[in-house]
């Protein structure tokens, strides 16, 4: 066998050059990775200890306040006297005025498809409700107003009834609360 010349110099020379740029190209993205990941790392960190803080402080609010009721004992006596007081303001309070979602679910029950009521004016001690309304038919005013009579949490008095010409009936009625509910 007979060997092969080969010329070494006609192959082109490989440039170091371009090899040093990738490299120091690279190094230079690493770098400035590396930076970019510190810094949110330190901003992060700041973070996260500020909130490890305020759980730190709640959970010191917490024990001290368990710690304030478990001291904190109620006087039986106390503890009676204002049991007594508090029954004593809510009869006080359930004489002396309509309970308003009472009364409204009452008269949402009671009242007509064809009555509306237009006015409902309480008065200043909240014993008397005036209502006022219109109805297209006399027979259902008559009907609301004895519904009303026969509900336990009103006495009922019509105070006004007016036919107008097209047929039109408008009425006031004066709601008293009674003396027993």
């Amino acid at each position: 066998m007979k060997p092969l010349p080969i010329n070494l110099s006609a192959r082109t020379k490989f440039s170091g050059n371009l090899v040093l740029a990738f490299v120091v190209l690279f190094m230079v993205t690493t770098l400035a990775l590396t930076l970019g990941n510190t810094f949110e790392y330190v901003e992060n960190n700041k973070v996260i200890k500020a909130y490890q803080n305020r759980i730190k402080e709640f959970k010191e609010k917490r024990k001290q306040r368990a710690v304030l009721a478990q001291k904190r004992v109620p006087d039986k006596k106390k503890l009676e006297g204002l049991e007594h007081d508090f029954l004593y303001l809510n009869t006080i309070v359930k004489k002396n005025r309509f309970s308003l979602p009472l009364f409204l679910s009452e008269i949402e029950k009671i009242k007509p498809e064809r009555v509306n009521i237009n006015e409902v004016a309480f008065s200043e001690s909240l014993q008397v409700v005036t209502l006022k309304g219109q109805s297209d038919f006399v027979d259902t005013v008559s009907q609301f107003l004895m519904a009303l009579d026969r509900s336990l949490l009103f006495d009922v008095e019509l105070s006004k009834q007016e036919i107008h010409g097209s047929g039109q009936v408008a009425f006031g009625l004066t709601l008293y609360r009674p003396e027993k509910i």
